[in-house]
């Protein structure tokens, strides 16, 4: 199934594959739902920021575990997931882990907010 996508060589411009391959790589359009989706994310995180829900207290957690096993078991990754995951299949799992690490309750957020760890980002 990612037989086209594989067949792509870096600055390769030889077939109409090759066209079609930087244009799902980097081409704006193709980002446009990416965008939405952040814009949607802040209205929601705005709305629940004095309780927001179960998911998004553990949001890191459910967000950065549901990744690592999408990408750790090869049965579970998305076809081409090099592709998907560029172009945000997985942005829902993206944004949980940017959410519970906003809303600091979750463990992860935790983690990073003790201070020897804290003291790094200064």
């Amino acid at each position: 199934m990612q037989e086209w996508y594989n067949a792509h060589r870096w600055l390769a411009t030889d077939s109409l594959t090759d066209y079609l391959v930087v244009m799902l790589k980097f081409h704006p359009v193709f980002y446009f739902h990416i965008y939405v989706f952040g814009i949607l994310a802040a209205i929601f995180m705005y709305r629940w920021r004095r309780a927001p829900p179960l998911a998004l207290r553990y949001g890191s957690v459910l967000g950065y575990g549901g990744l690592a096993l999408l990408f750790l078991s090869e049965p579970l990754q998305p076809p081409a997931f090099q592709l998907t995951t560029r172009l945000g299949v997985l942005a829902p799992l993206h944004g949980l882990a940017l959410a519970g690490l906003t809303v600091g309750t979750d463990p992860v957020a935790r983690l990073l907010a003790w201070p020897p760890l804290a003291a790094l980002s200064k």
